[in-house]
């Protein structure tokens, strides 16, 4: 009898310890243990967000917090009052019907469910997409602000954003949004770094035609593994031109740039952004050591006001950034060696006039929801 009340006694202090003494194992304990340091949900934060407007359609994209059970959407008209939107479990969201050449502002945060209870992130940036105008489907303003969302934290690779065979785009480069890859290995880089120790690591970087087969791809996708559009940079023009998205010239001296122009050759393709106050060409591109924004020379060949913003932009936007790249002047030949595409006027619009703005106008709009 007394080994039997012995044995009920350790049992019910069992039950009582199992039940109040341990204390409730939370969602932090768990991730503690998984990864044997403490984590605090609270302080992570929806990184490269990036949203971007595909006809009537907004395509929002960000990196996976991992951890997350979810991610709440809010959107605003006027960039102030933000409404809830709806609940997701991944980070790839698209909303249909959101009518014609209409500006949208998105911010996302994730949340964990700890036993019916959300803990939440911190909240993403904000950032803005305006749909295209009826029969396009995009505009100059969002092909630069998808050029400027890998900028800062992508670094240039020799193949980067190509497939394993090399005569086409990557997966990298067929997806919404800004890869996971590129920031991370950016992430201990410093000014030591020479791209040529880490040439075709495919999935790391961008070289010049990944790049623009990105932009390309989000402008004009809402979802990702579509056919790609990247190529080589001497065959930008017929290869874009094959796929109806505008014309281009064999001449490679120019009396004019015009915002949105893609310029190439047999070695290099960069994005005409626009022309600085001396009549210097601004660009945006991926070239060693990142995907950056860059000058080129005055017309007389002296340094220019262009590289001045590059540089002045990057240092301001992309602090971690510019710390390993100084370079933003460009050669002489940028103005007088390279090729030109033209996109579409009706497939890529331009609603917000930068084809009549002045460089320094164009990344002001471009940076003022920065």
């Amino acid at each position: 009898m007394e080994g039997q009340n012995y044995f009920r006694v350790v049992l019910s202090t069992l039950v009582v310890l199992l039940i109040f003494g341990f204390g409730r194992i939370d969602s932090d304990d768990v991730l503690a243990e998984e990864t044997g340091t403490e984590i605090d949900f609270s302080t992570e934060i929806p990184l490269d967000i990036m949203a971007t407007g595909v006809k009537d359609s907004i395509v929002i994209s960000f990196r996976d917090i991992e951890h997350a059970d979810g991610y709440e959407l809010y959107e605003s008209i006027d960039g102030e009052s933000f409404t809830f939107v709806g609940e997701w479990d991944r980070s790839e969201i698209v909303l249909d019907d959101k009518g014609f050449n209409e500006t949208y502002v998105y911010y996302v945060r994730g949340y964990m469910d700890d036993d019916g209870t959300k803990i939440y992130s911190e909240e993403s940036r904000n950032v803005s997409a305006t749909t295209a105008p009826e029969g396009a489907k995009s505009t100059i303003k969002t092909l630069f602000q998808t050029g400027i969302a890998p900028m800062g934290h992508t670094m240039y690779i020799w193949g980067g954003g190509w497939n394993e065979a090399d005569d086409g785009s990557g997966p990298t480069t067929m997806q919404i949004g800004v890869a996971k890859e590129w920031r991370d290995f950016a992430l201990d880089k410093d000014n030591t770094y020479d791209f040529q120790n880490y040439r075709y690591q495919i999935h790391d970087g961008l070289d010049c035609s990944g790049y623009l087969g990105f932009i390309n791809y989000n402008i004009l996708n809402t979802a990702s593994h579509n056919e790609g559009y990247v190529t080589w940079a001497a065959d930008t023009g017929p290869y874009l031109n094959s796929k109806g998205l505008g014309t281009y010239t064999e001449e490679q001296l120019h009396n004019s740039y015009t915002p949105g122009d893609v310029m190439y050759n047999e070695a290099h393709v960069y994005l005409v952004i626009g022309r600085a106050s001396d009549n210097s060409i601004l660009m945006m591109h991926a070239s060693p050591d990142g995907v950056k924004l860059s000058g080129t020379p005055t017309p007389s060949g002296e340094s220019s006001e262009a590289a001045r913003l590059a540089s002045e932009y990057t240092a301001k936007y992309f602090p971690e950034y510019y710390e390993k790249d100084d370079v933003y002047l460009m050669s002489y030949s940028f103005l007088n060696s390279y090729k030109k595409f033209q996109y579409d006027s009706a497939l890529v619009a331009d609603p917000d006039g930068y084809k009549q703005m002045s460089a320094e106008e164009i990344l002001e709009d471009l940076f003022s929801e920065r």
